[in-house]
Parts: structure tokens; sequence; C-alpha cells
């Protein structure tokens, strides 16, 4: 998630040759602290006045007048609702029906005057947004939720026309014991499961502390801040704010150093799977990384037989990689096109990679569909295929920045899962997963429950517990400062514990949630490391899990 937070800091040794991690960080507009509650959203955002338009916008339209906000407050976030309202109206269309009666959690202003135009109720597909009521025969025809269960039909209708899809393939099967108390909690008893959840935070402390002290204090994760050339000087130039081109930068640098992107030309075309893809952006800048060192290598092999024949024939070019991009989301703005015409742009020509996507939950994606030969990249579409006749894919690379929460878990089920890319076959050459917001991980699909229950043992606490107690912790790493709050400021914090043990809780808590994910890889064969690919400053979800092959 998002995705679809947080940052630490730069350790000097960290960049490349030739570029500084205070370079690289040169030019970031850095952002005020962000609100003290996590979002859903996988980057926490800077508060902002209540009634200043950005300074996008306020760089657009100079003498443009502030918009029109939406007055509801949002109770648990701390501020005002971020929609526009209509000049005649004091709340936005969602929030019209919660202050006209049913006291929906906000300011709750029920003498606001009704809207004009009727009542809106939750749909009822997905209560999670409302129509108007007299539209709600029509909306029900073309809700997202309406077409998403027609594919889900037909797709189990015809299981031949999507072989990628298979329900709950890679869902853990848990017990029941595992089900953490506030999953699926009715709105009615929340104010009771968010008490449970303190209560069993309170307990879970004293067992965080010692579990970190024995077991993690003496390795603190590394700091190293890499920078991809390519994407410094293509990427960097175009650019006010740099912050997701830093991480780009570093991810795509880890995952050369770890040698993930080059491929020998008998090695075929490398098949790149970017799990949580949204609009492909970090794949698109792998594919340029890829075709400027492919270039490059190209004009040396070139100079080299210029200079004497003895050396014999330059060796044959590499095939253009693959990419399959999964997410389970209709993303606008996609740059699946780019792909060819950067290829175009920056080689001069010749073949293009090709590019396979397909619209799937990673909870239901059978990846071997779209890896066997004949299948994915390799049978894509004239539009998205520019290279007919290129070799099938050999090694496989999976990648994702900031893969949300249990979608990292799901993500580590289906390569496991997978005879093409663990067992027998062993094409997964290596991973670089950029993690985030452990605080919606899930106990039941948590991806290797026995590391945490091992590191219990004999304490008065249980794994679904000490997991629920996990994930409302490590928010405290990410959830940022309101301006002017000090190290030591308490703030009426049910721990009665000062901002800065907070944060350093969150980050132990993010730590164990981390390590588990990354010793089942090594009890799998895998050599993986845990770094900070940026600093603090650039982002609070920095760090990242980087697997290879074990030699």
């Amino acid at each position: 998630m998002r995705d679809r937070g947080g940052d630490r800091q730069r350790d000097r040794g960290g960049g490349r040759a030739g570029q500084s991690p205070n370079r690289i960080a040169a030019g970031l507009q850095r952002a005020p602290e962000a609100a003290c509650e996590p979002t859903a959203a996988c980057e926490p955002r800077a508060p902002s006045e209540p009634e200043a338009p950005s300074q996008a916008s306020a760089a657009r339209q100079p003498n443009a007048p502030p918009r029109a906000r939406c007055e509801f407050f949002l109770t648990r976030k701390r501020r005002r609702c971020g929609m526009t309202r209509q000049a005649a109206m004091p709340y936005c269309s969602e929030h019209m029906a919660q202050v006209a009666g049913d006291g929906g959690g906000g300011s709750g202003d029920a003498g606001v005057r009704a809207d004009p135009r009727g009542r809106r109720v939750p749909c009822p597909l997905d209560p999670r947004h409302t129509v108007w009521e007299r539209d709600v025969a029509r909306h029900t025809r073309r809700c997202n939720r309406a077409k998403e269960a027609a594919e889900q039909r037909a797709r189990a209708l015809d299981p031949a026309a999507a072989p990628w899809y298979a329900p709950g393939l890679n869902a853990q099967v848990a017990s029941e014991n595992d089900a953490p108390v506030e999953n699926d909690a009715p709105v009615a008893v929340a104010a009771e499961v968010a008490h449970a959840a303190n209560a069993a935070v309170l307990r879970a402390l004293p067992v965080l502390r010692r579990v970190y002290a024995q077991h993690f204090a003496d390795r603190p994760l590394p700091l190293q801040v890499r920078a991809d050339d390519g994407v410094v000087q293509r990427r960097f130039p175009q650019l006010a704010n740099r912050k997701h081109a830093v991480q780009q930068a570093s991810l795509i640098q880890h995952m050369r150093e770890a040698g993930l992107l080059e491929s020998a030309p008998a090695a075929g075309a490398t098949t790149f799977i970017e799990f949580g893809c949204g609009r492909a952006e970090l794949s698109r800048y792998v594919s340029q990384s890829v075709a400027g060192s492919a270039c490059g290598s190209e004009r040396g092999s070139e100079r080299g037989s210029e200079r004497g024949s003895e050396r014999g024939p330059a060796p044959a070019p590499a095939p253009p990689p693959c990419f399959v991009l999964v997410d389970r989301a209709s993303n606008r703005m996609k740059f699946d096109s780019k792909f060819a015409e950067d290829w175009a742009a920056i080689r001069g020509g010749g073949p293009a990679p090709r590019v396979c996507r397909r619209k799937v939950d990673i909870r239901d994606l059978r990846i071997d569909a779209l890896l066997e030969p004949g299948a994915g990249p390799a049978a894509a579409e004239p539009a998205e295929a520019a290279a007919p006749g290129a070799p099938a894919p050999a090694d496989c690379v999976a990648i994702s920045k900031h893969l949300c929460g249990v979608a990292t878990d799901l993500t580590l089920a289906c390569v496991l899962n997978s005879r093409q890319l663990h067992a027998p076959h062993r094409r997964l050459r290596g991973m670089v997963i950029a993690m985030c917001c452990r605080h919606v991980c899930d106990a039941r699909q948590y991806a290797n429950p026995e590391f945490i229950r091992g590191l219990i043992a004999g304490d008065d606490v249980g794994y679904p517990e000490f997991f629920l107690a996990l994930k409302k912790i490590a928010s405290w790493a990410v959830c940022g400062r309101r301006a002017g709050v000090a190290d030591h400021d308490v703030s009426q914090h049910f721990t009665g514990l000062p901002v800065v043990q907070r944060e350093q809780l969150g980050e132990m808590a993010r730590r164990i949630i981390d390590e588990g994910r990354a010793q089942l890889l090594r009890d799998r064969g895998y050599a993986v490391s845990l770094v900070r690919y940026v600093g603090r400053e650039v982002s609070l979800e920095n760090v990242a899990m980087v697997v290879k092959e074990r030699t």
C-alpha cells in the first residue's frame, strides 16, 4: 500500500563511487513533519494549513482564491477532510450523509441543512463509499465492485481464460486461535477493540524490549544509500521533488550490486516481476537502467574491436528484459507504453522489452502461469511485444517499492509456492523489495509466525496478541511529529512514554516483523540482507530486503 513513511540517518560510506549521499539528497524538498496518525497511504504526508492552497496549485494559479474545503473534522486523523465542497455547502458529498443524521463520527452537525440534490446512502455493493439515493440502481450496474465481481465469476466459469488466477492460492491457512482481536470488528465495538489493543501493547512492551535486546540490538541495520547513474542523469534534471527518484535510484543500484540487472546473452531475457506495481514506475526505470547499461557495453565492445581485430568479434548484445506487472487495482497514467519508447530513445532502435500486466490480487496469483514458456511476456499481444521471436525468459527477479503490509507476506508465499521461481526449477535470481506499512499486516497471513513464537516462548503473551501489539507499535516509527513536538513530550499518550521512546520502540517492532520474513527465505536457501536504502529525511519507510541465490 501503499507505500500503497519513513527514514534514518545516512552512513557516509554508503554511496556509490562518484555519487555521494549528500549529492544525491541535494535538491530534495524536505517536507514538514507528518501527522501523528498513520494512514493507509504508504507515504505519510505533511499536514497542511486548513484553508491555504498547496504550493503547487498556488504556483499554477497565483491569483486563484483558496478552494472551498470540506469542514468535516476527521477525529482519528485529527484534521479536516481534504475534499472540495460546493460553495453553498459546508461539507463534501461524502460527509453530507454523516452530518445529516447518522452521527458518522466526525464533527456531527445535526442541524446542517440537507443537500438539495437529495440524500447520499452507502453503496449496497461497497459501503465504503456513498451514492445519491436516486441513483442507486444505475450505480450498482457500473460500480467497480460489480465489475470486479463479474470478472471473478467469469474466471471461475472459465479457468483457462485466466490461468494465473487461483483464489486463495497464496493465503496462509491459519488456525482460528491466530485471528487477531481487531480484524473485521463491527463499528459498534470499535471502542472495546481499541481498548483491547492498548492493553495488548502495554503487556507486550517489556517482551518487545527483551526480545530486541537479546537478538537484534547488537546488529543495527546498515544504512546503504546507493545511486544508479542512469536514474540520476535522466530523472533528476526533470524533477523538483526528488524523493521518489532518490529511492528508485538506490533500489536499482542495490539490484545492480547484487547482480540482478545484467544477464548474459546466452542466458536469455531476464524477467522482472513487479509486485504491487501501481503505474509500474519502478519497472520503467529498471528498464531504462538496463537499456543504458547495455548501450554502454555495446559501445565499449565496438571501440575494442576497432583497436584490434585480433580480439575477435564483439559479443552479441543481451536480449531486452521482460516485465510482468502485478497489481490488484486499475491504475491511471500507467507507464506500460513507455518501455518501448525509452529503449528506442536510449538504444536508437532494435528490440524492446516485452510487458505483461495482470490485474489480480497477489493472494490469488499463480505466477507460474505467467512464466512458463508461451505465457506471460513471451506471449504478449503485438501492442505489448516489440520483439517477436525473442528468447523465452530465463532467470527471474522480483522487485517492489513500498509493498504494503500483508502484500509482502503474500508475495513471499507466491514466490515459494512457485515451481518456476523456487523449486524445482529455481529460476529466481533474487529479489529487492522495499517494505512498508507494517501496521496493516495480518497475524493470520504473516509469512513466518513460528519465528515470532520462538522469540516469545516462555513469556506470558501469545502470538496473536503479541503480533497485534507489534502492528500498533510499528506505526509509532513512521507517524512523524507535529510541529513543535519535542523528544520528551508525552502528549497524553496511553503508554505515558515520550515521543522519542515510542519511535525507538516502533523501530524495534518493525525489525522483528522484517527479520521473520528474512529468516523464512534463509531457511529456504537464499542469502538475505536487510538494509536502510535511503535516509530518514527521504522516507520513513526505508528498509529493503535484498535477496540473492546462496552460492
